[in-house]
């Protein structure tokens, strides 16, 4: 006998609770959410509503035939709308036959024109003969006035003019006194009586019969009655002005975004207000009978313009995707709001990047949104702004979200996509692109790795399109009036390849870096993902952002999404309410890698010295400098000497104006290895708030070395004056042993060159720093270069002990590390600099920790300190001293 299966040991209780569990319940009201804000769906409702109203317009159809022929149309509409259109008309057609065969032909031809039309575009049609259909009910205009809410302006204006044309020839030659508002002038003759039909008399073969009927019309009838009755008053005519006003009126109120509600549901109800008038006084100018008031109230009701502009805006919302295309839609690019990956983005779900949001607060959305304020301080948006950034940072996504937050169309671009190896074809997708930009206005244009298609003229080729591109580009830049509406957005990860006549002020007038985010960034972002996901009570994240250090906004995204499939495998095991823990998302930051490497981070930070142009920043801690002003230990005269020579260079030009000093260019540190003077700098320098650009030497004429050219770093601090370089290890291209090789002497020229050629007053101060500063070529010391010295030395006993006293603090230590210890420590380290004293204590962690059995919490004790010792030697040597202590006496160099 078999065993019994698992699942039939499962309680009836538990089976019920799988079947109807939440997560089912949830996704299958995602599905239908999702089903419900499909177009398609939409599409097909919409057209089982015409289907049902060409049945029920003439009497002819009973009720279920009419239901039959809503529901064809609407299953033909979801793949086919324009054969679901034919099939409409076809059924109209017949039941217009049905009354008499005259009008059976007029409606035909009128059917095919606007078939004709639809071609074109198939909403065209629906909105026509769906106006048309209602004609009866006086509810013509609400089709037309959401029309004008949801479908482009010029869409709707035609298909308006053409439903009221079409109406005023049913109104002209029928005996109807009022049909979808437009009223005709009285007549006696008719070809169109509507006569009421037996529905239980209706047999499928009645429409064949009808159709066939129209064969026997006299054409001398129709145009007889059209003559005497078209032309009888032009009061009909009149309306259809009043209505193309108000479907502007309209178009206006839901379209433009500057608009509050009230203005719109003002502008809405004086369209609909509008449409009433007219058709009340085209009754008194016929001397007709007035309708009654209940009448006249149920009417204005229907057409109620702020009842329409709360349908259309939660319409354009819901059907974002489909509502927002254009007739004349190009084929060049991809709309965001199409993007559906990106999801529902706002500046507030962008984790991180304040001062990025804010300058682009600032600059744009004020001046779209606040345009009174923008104004009166004649503030007016950039034509262009540029974005550049390592991938996976969130440039697209910041795109989305401001599009998003202005309400404006955005069409994005892969600029690899417009390249053709045809002639011309490239040249006619960028006019097409910024012609569709034009008539989707407001509207943003975003290049996506611009650098493929505007590119420095320096990398051309002789057959390259893309001189022919980047003319067209400037040229509609050049063109853009600031208030036209339009916005240029370009994204790169090299923008030094971006030819710099598009990156002047007045093309691209802001260009921001989109950096790697912070730790405190990173805390923000991982929320965000983790927000709609089970999540253990009280996770703490704290661990995560600190080991995620290089990760971008990509990359924590995929540790969230990696976490919650560990979650989920659990659940599928039988661990019923799995939720994410902390230890997920570890165990997946130790198998995903950044995908932001470190000698990127110097890349693009020397990159945003060179191009950045905004106005917000922040300092990021990945940035700061690892040891403070304060926390710089030892030499503290020399500390504030070049503090000091610091500030009076850069921070205060007129003071040197004022006594007419005549600062030198540059200044040299000296002294032992390990004793700081690189930190020195660059701690004075940001206690100054200045940037720095650091060189080193060596890599200078090292094969494998990647330090930017000598020339390019003295070009990136002249435009972020004032600002500081340091060139360390100088002795690498100037020594007389160094200057045997040509690499050496060329790049030593260009050191000198850009010294000689240097203003004093354009506020970049060049600070050298050598361990051997015998060997330095004399001329390099002479006035006017490097003829400020200040000697770095190696920390005495007093230094060496707060060295140890800083270094130690926070540390477990065993009972045996005291004050008398530490003292003893620090006269014991003669000759060690302060970077050997760093390694020691670094040594002794690492004995503690190695060396502990793991019964017992690990601490850093007298043996382990002796131990540190043991192996790190002191690295200031007597032959060092010698040299720089000759080289002090040679100069007279103060100590």
């Amino acid at each position: 006998m078999a065993e019994p299966s698992d699942a039939a040991t499962v309680p009836a209780e538990g089976l019920g609770s799988r079947l109807f569990s939440p997560g089912q319940t949830n996704g299958l009201a995602k599905r239908l959410a999702k089903l419900s804000q499909d177009t398609k769906v939409a599409r097909a409702f919409s057209f089982f509503a015409l289907g049902v109203c060409a049945g029920l317009w003439i009497p002819f159809y009973p009720v279920w035939m009419a239901l039959l022929i809503g529901a064809l149309s609407g299953l033909i509409a979801y793949r086919f709308p324009i054969l679901s259109l034919i099939l409409g008309s076809m059924f109209a057609t017949a039941a217009a036959a049905s009354q008499s065969p005259e009008f059976g032909l007029v409606f035909l031809v009128v059917s095919l024109i606007v078939l004709f039309c639809s071609l074109f575009d198939w909403r065209f049609g629906l909105v026509v003969l769906l106006a048309l259909f209602l004609s009866r009910t006086g509810l013509s205009f609400a089709v037309i006035l959401l029309a004008a809410a949801l479908l482009p302006v010029f869409l709707t204006v035609s298909a308006g003019i053409t439903a009221a044309f079409t109406m005023v020839i049913v109104s002209s030659c029928a005996n109807l006194d009022m049909l979808g508002l437009i009223v005709a002038a009285p007549h006696s003759g008719s070809f169109m009586l509507f006569y009421p039909t037996d529905g239980a008399a209706f047999l499928p073969g009645n429409i064949l019969s009808a159709i066939n009927s129209m064969q026997f019309a006299d054409l001398n009838i129709i145009s007889g009655v059209m003559a005497a009755n078209l032309g009888a008053s032009i009061v009909p005519y009149l309306s259809i002005f009043v209505w193309g006003f108000a479907a502007l009126a309209m178009h206006a109120a839901v379209q433009r975004p500057k608009l509050t509600y009230i203005q719109r549901a003002a502008m809405a109800t004086m369209a609909s207000v509008a449409i009433a008038l007219a058709y009340v006084a085209s009754m008194a100018a016929f001397s007709l009978d007035v309708i009654p008031l209940p009448v006249t109230a149920a009417m204005l009701v229907a057409i109620s313009g702020p009842a329409l502009l709360w349908t259309a805006l939660w319409a354009r919302d819901h059907y974002a995707e489909h509502f927002m295309l254009q007739v004349s839609g190009g084929s060049v690019g991809r709309r965001v709001s199409e993007m559906t990956e990106l999801g529902k983005s706002s500046f507030e779900l962008i984790g991180g990047l304040s001062d990025v949001k804010a300058d682009m607060k600032e600059s744009i959305m004020v001046p779209l949104l606040r345009p009174e304020m923008a104004r009166r301080f004649a503030i007016d948006p950039p034509k262009g702004i540029l974005l550049f950034g390592p991938p996976g940072c969130g440039k697209t996504m910041l795109m989305k979200a401001l599009a998003n937050e202005l309400r404006v169309e955005m069409i994005t671009v892969k600029c690899s996509d417009i390249m053709s190896k045809w002639y011309g074809e490239s040249e006619s997708k960028i006019a097409e692109l910024f012609e569709t930009a034009k008539k989707r206005r407001p509207s943003i244009i975003f290049f996506d790795d611009l650098e493929a298609m505007a590119k420095n003229r320096d990398f051309y080729a002789g057959d390259d399109v893309t001189p022919r591109l980047l003319s067209i580009i400037l040229s509609e830049l050049d063109g853009m009036d600031r208030s036209s509406g339009m916005i240029l957005v370009g994204t790169t990860n090299r923008p030094e390849m971006i030819d710099p006549a598009l990156l002047r002020p007045g093309r691209f007038d802001k260009v921001i870096y989109v950096p790697p985010p912070s730790r405190e960034e990173r805390i923000d972002i991982i929320k965000v993902h983790l927000a709609e996901r089970p999540v253990t009570e009280g996770l703490d994240i704290n661990e995560v952002a600190r080991r995620t250090e290089r990760y971008s906004g990509a990359d924590l995204a995929n540790v969230v999404r990696e976490s919650a499939v560990l979650a989920m495998k659990r659940e599928i095991e039988g661990q019923a309410g799995s939720k994410i823990t902390a230890e997920d998302m570890l165990m997946v930051v130790g198998r995903v890698k950044p995908s932001i490497s470190l000698t990127m981070l110097e890349e693009y930070e020397l990159l945003k010295a060179g191009y950045e142009r905004k106005m917000h920043h922040i300092v990021r801690e990945e940035r700061k400098l690892a040891v403070p002003w304060k926390d710089i230990v030892g030499a503290d005269r020399t500390k504030q000497d070049i503090r000091d020579y610091v500030e009076l260079l850069l921070r205060r030009p007129d003071v040197v104006a004022g006594f007419k000093l005549k600062p030198g260019r540059g200044i040299l540190l000296f002294g032992p290895q390990g004793c700081g003077k690189r930190l020195i700098v660059q701690a004075s320098a940001r206690e100054l708030g200045l940037p720095v650009q650091q060189v080193n030497c060596s890599d200078l004429v090292s094969p494998f070395g990647n330090a930017p050219p000598v020339r390019e770093a003295f070009q990136r601090a002249r435009e972020n004056s004032p600002s500081v370089i340091i060139l360390e290890e100088i002795h690498h291209v100037a020594s007389k042993a160094a200057l045997e090789s040509q690499e050496a002497r060329r790049v030593l020229g260009q050191i000198l060159a850009e010294l000689d050629n240097a203003d004093a007053k354009g506020h970049v101060l060049v600070v050298a720093t050598t361990h051997m500063p015998q060997m330095l070529q004399g001329d390099l010391l002479r006035p006017g270069r490097f003829d400020k010295l200040f000697y770095v030395p190696a920390p005495d006993v007093d230094a060496r002990e707060r060295m140890f006293r800083r270094l130690l603090t926070g540390l477990p230590l065993a009972k045996d590390v005291d004050a008398a210890l530490v003292k003893s420590l620090a006269q014991r380290a003669d000759g060690y600099a302060g970077a050997d004293i760093a390694a020691v204590v670094d040594e002794a962690k690492l004995i503690a920790v190695v060396g502990n059995d793991g019964g017992k919490e690990p601490l850093i004790s007298l043996k382990s300190l002796e131990k540190a010792f043991e192996r790190i030697h002191p690295s200031v040597t007597g032959e060092e001293m010698d040299g720089i202590e000759a080289f002090m006496a040679g100069r007279k160099v103060r100590v």
